[in-house]
């Protein structure tokens, strides 16, 4: 139900409990993309990010990683968006965001998703392998 996920998406930003937040196949639409992007430029408490299998677009994947990166607070250390319904790559622009957000946040350990630029491939496996160690 829409009303509920709106809901969500605000609590999540006065969060304060939930440190894993695993929303994979949970029928997530486009619009809760943004909602749930302007709930983690302040939230601090989210560790793990689960959002697989949803129906977001590459838009709203960037606009959560550029408030991801936004927020210095974060405390995300894992984020897992892949296999959303009809998108089969999610284009340079998102990957740059993604790589972006990997080389900033060094709390950030596993990003689940297929990348298809090879050099920003690179950068976010260097990324995660440093933030690793």
């Amino acid at each position: 139900e829409p009303r509920v996920s709106v809901k969500l998406m605000r609590a999540m930003a006065r969060n304060t409990h939930i440190t894993a937040l695993l929303l994979p196949n949970a029928n997530m639409m486009k619009p809760q993309a943004h909602e749930l992007a302007e709930a983690l430029t302040v939230n601090a408490t989210v560790r793990i990010l689960n959002i697989e299998s949803n129906n977001l677009d590459p838009s709203g994947i960037k606009r959560i990683a550029e408030a991801l990166q936004a927020n210095r607070n974060s405390a995300l250390e894992q984020f897992r968006f892949s296999n959303q319904r009809g998108v089969h790559d999610f284009g340079r622009p998102c990957e740059q965001a993604l790589a972006a957000l990997v080389e900033k946040n060094t709390q950030l350990v596993k990003l689940g998703f297929t990348c298809s630029d090879n050099h920003l491939r690179m950068t976010i496996d260097k990324a995660v392998l440093r933030n690793n160690d």
